[in-house]
């Protein structure tokens, strides 16, 4: 009877270190996921959009530009807003902007890390521009709906733009930071809307300064038969 006892109890001790061996082993196999460390700095521009052509200026050489323009206008440009715009120089810049991340090359004073090249123009350029997007010949063509601008315009006061203006040719339209009367100027036929999009006229003069600096814009077909 005794040794029956003793050899249940040593049965259902070997079974109780065969199961806690077992649970052991369970347990070690299930391990907490690792997580991956994310650090956020907010300093840090998101990376420009796949597919990108050619390489971007850095922060330092935007920067760096941008300090050592000299300030080279002594008058106005032509028409609204920019006879009473407040600056002193402009810049022009090639970049790879998109209507839901980079529709301009500065957002909130930082610059967008998608941009090619850079140009400050002279007085005559600046009168030239100015012309041209305040005069209303320059629109009352159709626009596609997308908005991927490819030639940016800034106006500075010192280093603080007062106004930037975004150019797509391939799109046909711009957006700017200050309202551009002239943009409203022609009216659809029988229909309640302006033809914001730029004429024959306007495409031309835009392309002579992108081609002039070598900026790169999307062509259409559409517009430039």
């Amino acid at each position: 009877m005794n040794r029956t006892i003793k050899i249940i109890g040593s049965t259902i001790i070997l079974l109780s270190l065969v199961w806690a061996s077992q649970c052991g082993n369970a347990v070690s196999k299930v391990s907490p996921p690792r997580l991956a460390s994310v650090v956020i700095d907010s300093n840090t521009p998101p990376p420009p959009p796949p597919g990108s052509r050619g390489i971007f200026l850095s922060f330092q050489e935007l920067n760096r530009f941008l300090h050592e323009a000299s300030p080279n206008l002594s008058k106005h440009g032509i028409g609204k807003p920019f006879n009473t715009l407040v600056y002193d120089k402009v810049i022009a810049y090639s970049f790879e902007g998109h209507e839901e991340r980079y529709p301009f090359v500065l957002d909130g004073g930082v610059f967008a890390p998608v941009v090619y090249k850079q140009q400050q123009l002279d007085e005559s350029e600046v009168q030239s521009i100015t012309a041209l997007l305040t005069s209303p010949s320059t629109y009352g063509g159709s626009t596609a709906a997308c908005f991927e601008p490819r030639l940016a315009l800034i106006f500075y006061k010192g280093t603080q733009a007062t106004m930037q203006v975004s150019i797509c040719l391939g799109c046909n339209y711009l957006e700017a930071t200050s309202p551009i009367p002239a943009v409203n100027s022609i009216k659809a036929k029988d229909a309640d809307y302006y033809q914001i999009g730029f004429s024959k006229q306007g495409r031309q003069g835009l392309k002579a300064l992108c081609d002039k600096y070598g900026f790169y814009y999307e062509k259409n077909s559409s517009h430039d038969e």
